[in-house]
């Protein structure tokens, strides 16, 4: 999480997982970390190109696209 920047003037937050693959619930649980701390801090945090199977962990195990 050291790679994202959390300040507070950033409204709208776009991760892009386009060239990425989710192999885990680990995975799965620093993706919400960081949206939700993004969240926190006031900014629209939106997860794109999600792959099927990435979408189907993220359903299953994700809390983040449940808030």
């Amino acid at each position: 999480m050291q790679g994202f920047g959390f300040k507070e003037d950033v409204k709208d937050v776009i991760i892009d997982l386009t060239h990425s693959h989710i192999w885990d619930v680990t995975s799965v649980a620093m993706l919400d970390s960081v949206v939700n701390k993004f969240q926190k801090n006031g900014a629209n945090a939106t997860v794109r190109s999600l792959n099927e199977a990435i979408s189907i962990m993220i359903d299953k195990y994700g809390v983040h696209s449940r808030i």
